[in-house]
């Protein structure tokens, strides 16, 4: 995606569609650690430190280090930069090695379509999710039809997820799924 698309991420018109606060509230329980992989400029990542909680984090993973640098800011003028930790991905490794077993929620949305190689990917963020954690997958109609989007869940389930909410999200394909 190009950088100046990320700011149109950002206007609060997403609101209506995608509301952070309605999206993740009902799987934290304060003090999380959460991932945003594919944050862009901070979209969701913002909210979520917000409701991460005092001592929660938000590990925000993106491919493109000019989009981070913009989130960088956006945390710090809003005084979340001890929230939030800025990791760069590339398109083969999410860089999440050393956060195994740690997070508590996983968010990807509109993001596992740009991957060249989802099993890779998805088994980087399984890996860093806890066990009772959550991973919130959401993609566009547009961007990722029906049978993709079910190997995406259907990888997931071979790995001891379960699905435990199917959220409306309009013009999506949306799942929660839980690790077991």
């Amino acid at each position: 995606m190009p950088v100046n698309a990320g700011y149109l991420m950002l206007s609060p018109l997403r609101k209506l569609k995608y509301n952070p606060v309605k999206m993740f509230k009902p799987f934290l329980i304060g003090n999380d650690t959460i991932l945003d992989v594919g944050c862009a400029m901070g979209y969701f990542s913002i909210p979520l430190a917000r409701m991460a909680g005092e001592h929660g984090k938000v590990i925000c993973s993106d491919v493109q280090g000019r989009m981070l640098e913009v989130l960088s800011k956006r945390a710090l003028k809003r005084k979340l930069t001890s929230r939030i930790i800025i990791s760069q991905s590339t398109q083969s490794d999410a860089g999440l090695s050393k956060y195994r077993d740690s997070v508590d929620l996983a968010v990807i949305i509109q993001t596992i379509h740009e991957v060249r190689h989802y099993k890779d990917f998805l088994y980087q963020i399984h890996a860093a999710v806890k066990k009772d954690g959550y991973i919130y997958l959401s993609e566009s109609f547009k961007t990722t039809s029906e049978e993709e989007f079910s190997r995406y869940v259907d990888y997931l389930v071979q790995y001891d997820y379960e699905i435990v909410a199917i959220p409306v999200i309009r013009k999506t394909r949306t799942v929660v799924l839980q690790k077991l």
